[in-house]
């Protein structure tokens, strides 16, 4: 497994109009943290992101050709994104349920309607990849408005089948 480029555990990370290009590592990895990229571009890296009991949230983000050219295919996992959840997460709520309301309500807007929100990713692009464009294993995830195109294996990938992924298919282009 390769080394991120950038890397929270039990923090925050956020990435704003940016770009991870040409690195020979993951784009970014986290465990139990609050992620948010935004208007962000991940490209020609090994893993666009993976995500270990992360409350992440994607917007307008696009992970274009993953792992690029100068990498073989199975270098490493190759996910465009990857979010996984703990298996006591089926019978013990998130970590971040414990956190107080207003810890990070204006960050994530459906607390208020929900004590334990999903993850989200909305508004992006996953286009040309050697594994899974998004591969979920464990977590929940609201996905909206994402474009998934030419990916080796899954455009979207249940891993686990412990666990369930809230979708809205009717805005998954795939």
């Amino acid at each position: 497994a390769s080394e991120p480029v950038l890397f929270s555990s039990q923090g925050s990370l956020t990435l704003v109009r940016s770009v991870i290009l040409d690195c020979l590592g993951k784009a970014a990895a986290s465990e139990e943290a609050l992620v948010t990229f935004t208007d962000s571009l991940i490209t020609r890296v090994d893993t666009g992101g993976e995500f270990a009991a992360s409350l992440v949230i994607y917007r307008r983000v696009h992970v274009v050709e993953i792992p690029g050219r100068t990498r073989e295919k199975g270098e490493d996992d190759n996910d465009g994104l990857y979010l996984s959840m703990r298996k006591d997460a089926i019978t013990n709520p998130p970590w971040w349920t414990d956190l107080p309301p207003r810890s990070f309500s204006n960050w994530h807007s459906s607390l208020a309607e929900n004590p334990a929100p999903a993850s989200s990713i909305a508004l992006s692009v996953f286009m040309s990849g050697g594994d899974d464009a998004i591969d979920i294993n464990g977590a929940v995830v609201e996905i909206i408005g994402v474009d998934i195109r030419r990916w080796h294996h899954e455009g979207l990938a249940l891993s686990s089948p412990l666990f369930f992924a809230r979708t809205r298919s009717d805005h998954l282009i795939v």
